[in-house]
């Protein structure tokens, strides 16, 4: 009788690991273990479609599952690119999760860099990020396009990666170095930090006659100094009370400017955004436009610097409609706060 009970359990619990693993092409099944996921992904030759989500806080997110992720539009797309789907959620509710899967998936969000929700990412069996769509949409139809085109850029991607596999000495070395150039940031530090493409590169290319070690090396570089940069600015924070404390981040910021011969000029360039946005977000549109350009003069051909470029005639035009727009008349006593601007209902993709 035991021997039949512990049978009946190993079944029920293999039952159960199938309905958590995505399955491919469905739009009803969401999988929730990432990596039970990718091995769907590599045994079925397709791709993972994984979001991560706040399924009881976050308006997006709930948005997103009700007005998109649930549409015909959506299960079909889904059927038709056999996809294998993995939901990663992040609840508020402690009942919704155990701790070992809170832990399990708060390291893959740390490891993909998601730095909000929804967050979609499109991923091979191997768990590279190809891209992907972060945020919501108007209508699903907006939100597959943005999903379409990100589809496309990690099935070329992936192809790439198959083809220079099979590949031998420096001509692999070479295709590695152009795949991993071809993936944007998300993509490029994961294949840096938790693939082993550098060393198979480095394998066949002991001169580094490709420069990716060199570039890897650099770009390293800028993500320890942005990090000191942001670790201390999360100090300031954490410190100083309202309403000190966005002067105290501004006075700490142009320290660092001033004194930090060393920094490359990717962080200066940040950080002079991270000043602009201090300016804005407070609606002192003015006063964000000398530290966005300084933050083109860091690296003016830079693509960075060309998004930096359309968005100060952004910033301009919004400053020249407000002195067109006659101000509405104040009441007696304290002044009205300025309302924030709305947020965004497109999807931009990762």
């Amino acid at each position: 009788m035991l021997g039949m009970i512990r049978k009946l359990l190993t079944l029920c619990c293999a039952a159960l690991m199938v309905s958590l693993v995505a399955c491919k092409g469905n739009a009803d099944h969401w999988g929730t273990d990432l990596d039970q996921g990718l091995k769907e992904a590599g045994k079925e030759k397709t791709l993972a479609l994984v979001e991560f989500t706040g399924s009881d806080w976050c308006p997006a997110c709930i948005q997103l599952r009700a007005k998109i992720l649930n549409t015909p539009e959506f299960r079909e797309w889904v059927a038709n690119n056999k996809l294998v789907l993995v939901e990663l959620d992040f609840p508020n509710d402690p009942s919704k999760t155990t701790p070992e899967e809170k832990q399990k998936r708060e390291a893959n969000r740390e490891k993909y860099d998601v730095q909000g929700y929804p967050t979609m990412l499109i991923m091979d069996n191997r768990g590279i990020p190809y891209g992907g769509v972060v945020g919501a949409a108007a209508t699903a139809k907006d939100y597959i396009a943005a999903l379409d085109e990100a589809l496309k850029r990690a099935r070329e991607a992936s192809e790439q990666l198959t083809n220079a596999d099979a590949l031998q000495g420096l001509e692999k070395a070479r295709a590695l170095a152009n795949f991993l150039r071809s993936l944007d940031e998300g993509g490029r530090k994961y294949c840096e930090q938790h693939t082993d493409i550098l060393k198979r590169i480095a394998q066949d290319d002991a001169a580094d006659e490709t420069g990716i070690r060199k570039e890897a090396e650099r770009r390293e570089m800028i993500r320890k100094q942005q990090k000191e940069f942001t670790d201390a600015l999360g100090k300031v924070i954490s410190t100083v009370k309202p309403p000190k404390t966005i002067p105290a981040m501004r006075e700490e910021i142009k320290r660092r400017l001033d004194e930090g011969k060393e920094l490359l000029p990717e962080v200066r360039q940040f950080m002079y955004q991270v000043l602009a946005g201090s300016h804005y977000q407070l609606m002192d549109k003015q006063g964000a436009i000398p530290y966005i350009e300084a933050a083109i003069q860091e690296m003016p051909n830079s693509p960075q610097a060309e998004r930096l470029r359309t968005l100060m005639k952004q910033i301009q035009g919004e400053i020249e409609n407000e002195k067109q727009t006659p101000a509405a008349p104040q009441s007696s006593g304290a002044p009205a706060a300025p309302a924030p601007p709305a947020p965004t209902e497109q999807p931009t993709a990762a």
